[in-house]
């Protein structure tokens, strides 16, 4: 888990890096928001752009790496984990513990990729006075995104409805 934490620092010194090198560039006043076909239709002071951007990847940042740390703290009648009763016993709730963070950090980490690479689409469109963002690309990256959000909930779900046929509980029959 150690690899994403640093992907995740990195993504987020990229951010601060991508905000620090285009400000100078940037006009007073932004297009923030933008229709479908890529034509800016709503503007934003560029102080407050950023304040909000830095706001957002604060937040995005805290979720995704304090929350998993609260996840397990929780009642266990409030935790809603595939067969938790096996997951939350004693002596697995450690490994638990790690795939659950090694999986938020994975989720934070194209979160904040799709982040940067749509503060670059919106910092370049600015700088460069053109007339609509590039449509393509930007579909491009949240299908991607989409895609990956999709296989990423099925391996964590994945991950917690498997028990190893070794290690399943014997009784009632349960294995919850």
């Amino acid at each position: 888990m150690k690899k994403e934490k640093w992907v995740f620092l990195i993504l987020v010194v990229l951010m601060v890096c991508q905000a620090i090198y285009f400000y100078p560039m940037l006009p007073a006043m932004l297009a923030s928001h933008f229709n479908l076909a890529g034509d800016p239709n709503d503007f934003m002071p560029k102080p407050l752009y950023f304040l909000v951007n830095f706001l957002v990847l604060g937040m995005l940042s805290l979720g995704f790496l304090l929350l998993p740390a609260s996840i397990l703290k929780a009642p266990k009648e409030r935790i809603r984990l595939p067969h938790k009763e096996y997951w939350l016993a004693p002596e697995r709730i450690h490994e638990a513990d790690a795939h659950i963070r090694s999986f938020m950090v994975r989720i934070g980490n194209a979160v904040l990729l799709l982040f940067v690479f749509v503060n670059q689409m919106v910092f370049q469109f600015n700088a460069s006075g053109a007339r609509q963002l590039p449509g393509r690309m930007m579909l491009g990256a949240i299908i991607a995104f989409v895609v990956f959000a999709v296989v990423w909930s099925g391996m964590f779900l994945r991950k917690f409805y498997q028990i190893p046929t070794n290690k399943r509980e014997s009784g009632n029959g349960e294995a919850k």
